[in-house]
Order: C-alpha cells, then structure tokens, then sequence
C-alpha cells in the first residue's frame, strides 16, 4: 500500500479528534494532532511538520482545523497550513490521500462546547457560524493544493461506529 496521508478538519467541538483517533486505531494508521505538532514545531510549523510528513514513508490520520485562529484574534481565521507548503508537500513525494471535513450544525457544535468545558473555546453562535463557514472553504483549497478528493462528513445523529465505519469506506474504497 501506498503512504496515504487522510486529513480530518473541521471547528473544534465536530467530532473530529475521537473519529480520526478510531479510524486511526481502525486502520492502523499513525494519529497526528496538529495542535501538538505545532506547539512542538513553533515558530516554524508549516515548514517542520510537512518536511516531516515527506520523510515519512508511513500512512496518517492528521487531526487538524483547516481554518485556525488564535486567542489574541478570536474572530480572524487563516489557513491552518499555508497553501505554499501544501504545494511544497505536493510535489515532494508520493502519496495518496484524503480531504475530510466533519462538519455538524452550529447548534450542536456549541452544546458540545458546553459540556467540554474548555474555556478557551467560543461560545458564540455568530462565531461558529463563521469558523464553521472558513472550514468549508479551506478544506476545499487544501484538496486543490493537495490534488487529493475532497469528502464531507455530516456528523449528527451517527454513533461514533457508524460514522467511523462510514469514514473508513471512503478511505479503503477510493
């Protein structure tokens, strides 16, 4: 099998990290939390961590937010990683891949975000509204730069083996 590298984005509070975690762990694919990663590779993200994902011949699940902002700019977003180094990782190896976004509605969203408790997490509904819009629209500019195909994951009312399942067909049947 080829190095395949699955990317599952969306706003935080979607589901993303307990389902790339168990199609990870389904797959037998190495996790990656970006949110890590960054604060390992910082203030040289974008250029460590895809020089790391080219040297790497293993497959990935990459836990990840397209669309990012940080505390000191609740409101602005940018690209989780620039479109430069998404090129850069493009034509620099072999692989094949994914663009996954999970995306649920902004009222679920912030019912999730409640009952986490994470502080640093919005809990306004124009905002979600908004992260979740950034979300959709870089997915789609990562799968344009990556030149992978582009799925959407619609995660309300699906047991996490159901939506598991369904993301692991699209995964081994592409």
């Amino acid at each position: 099998m080829s190095k395949q590298l699955i990317f599952f984005g969306g706003s935080k509070g979607v589901g993303k990290s307990s389902l790339a975690k168990a199609v990870s762990s389904r797959l037998d694919f190495e996790y990656i939390n970006t949110g890590e990663r960054f604060r390992k590779y910082r203030p040289h993200f974008d250029k460590r961590f895809i020089q790391e994902l080219i040297e790497s011949d293993g497959s990935f699940i990459i836990d990840t937010h397209y669309a990012v902002s940080s505390s000191k700019t609740p409101y602005e977003f940018q690209m989780g990683i620039d479109k430069k180094y998404q090129m850069h990782l493009r034509f620099s190896t072999t692989y094949s891949g994914r663009i996954i976004l999970i995306k649920t509605s902004p009222q679920i969203v912030l019912e999730r975000r409640r009952k986490d408790g994470e502080e640093r997490r919005c809990l306004e509904l124009g905002q979600v509204i908004k992260e979740n819009n950034f979300n959709l629209a870089y997915s789609r500019i990562y799968a344009s730069c990556l030149n992978m195909p582009y799925h959407l994951l619609k995660n309300e009312g699906l047991s996490i083996e159901d939506a598991v399942s369904k993301l692991t067909e699209i995964i081994e049947n592409e």
